[in-house]
């Protein structure tokens, strides 16, 4: 694993636990001797069905899945690690320490049981923790899960969403339909250029390590096929996976955004003309 010294990583655990579950995570950090788990990480953008492959996973009894523990604003632990969200003394850890962090945070000791261990990282995370990038990327035992999402219009419409009503993943259908909207032809292009350079980037940057690719589309359409893929990746027994969540937009782009027609036309002759089928 990772070399900082073993002296700092238990007072700084015995401090960070003072102020969650000292009990517990005490227990966890002396008693579990499971370090043989495989690690992995999903790599992906947001919108792109990362809530629905993560809690897919952590439904599976012999993997722990965890949330956005780089999301810069704050840390989200859940499905695995509820206790862990928004909690101030991790984010200072994890921004001042990462590699400690990722050790007793994340990659830390399981229950025997416990056969792999991962957690969601978006392209901006990697982008803006250059140190936990440069440790992601120096350790290639760690398996990378690259999920994408083949549509980026629907990928933008979803984004734009969730920032309008602050919902980023839920147990029940929404309320209220967000009205419709206008996108600016300069907005969507930016944002599809992002996300291809950033997948170039991150797929060039993990190729040295084992990688398995998953389109969202896939996985809302043929989720058993494409689970059992993933299972199959991280060398643990098959079983059937189940996710609560729900689709928080089911709407198609031409429903939702008002200038759907003058964007389609400006993007023919592109590379995007696709998106816009």
């Amino acid at each position: 694993m990772y070399t900082e010294n073993r002296f700092i990583c238990i007072i700084i655990y015995i401090y960070t636990a003072c102020h969650i579950d000292t009990i517990y995570l005490l227990k966890k950090f002396f008693t579990m001797k499971n370090y043989s788990y495989r690690r992995f990480i999903i790599l992906t953008a947001p919108r792109s069905g990362s809530n629905l492959l993560s809690y897919l996973l952590h439904s599976h009894t012999s993997i722990v899945s965890i949330g956005e523990p780089y999301c810069i604003e704050t840390i989200w632990g859940r499905p695995a690690k509820e206790y862990m969200d928004q909690n101030f003394i991790f984010k200072v850890l994890r921004d001042t320490a990462p590699g400690i962090f990722l050790r007793i945070a994340l990659f830390h000791r399981y229950p025997e049981n416990i056969a792999a261990v991962g957690f969601r990282i978006f392209y901006h995370h990697l982008d803006h923790f250059v140190g936990v990038r440069d440790i992601l990327k120096s350790d290639t035992a760690i398996r990378v899960i690259h999920l994408k999402r083949r549509n980026l219009l629907e990928n933008y419409v979803s984004l734009v969403i969730a920032h309008k009503t602050n919902t980023w993943s839920s147990l029940s259908p929404a309320q209220d339909q967000v009205p419709r909207f206008t996108l600016s032809s300069k907005e969507c292009k930016e944002y599809f250029q992002y996300i291809k350079r950033s997948d170039d980037l991150y797929s060039k940057m993990f190729h040295h390590h084992s990688c398995l690719t998953v389109y969202y589309e896939d996985l809302l359409y043929r989720q058993k096929d494409e689970c059992d893929r993933m299972l199959k990746f991280l060398n643990v027994n098959r079983q059937e996976l189940s996710c609560k969540l729900i689709k928080q937009n089911t709407r198609k782009p031409e429903d939702v955004i008002i200038n759907y027609k003058d964007l389609k036309k400006g993007f023919l002759g592109t590379q995007w003309e696709c998106l816009f089928a």
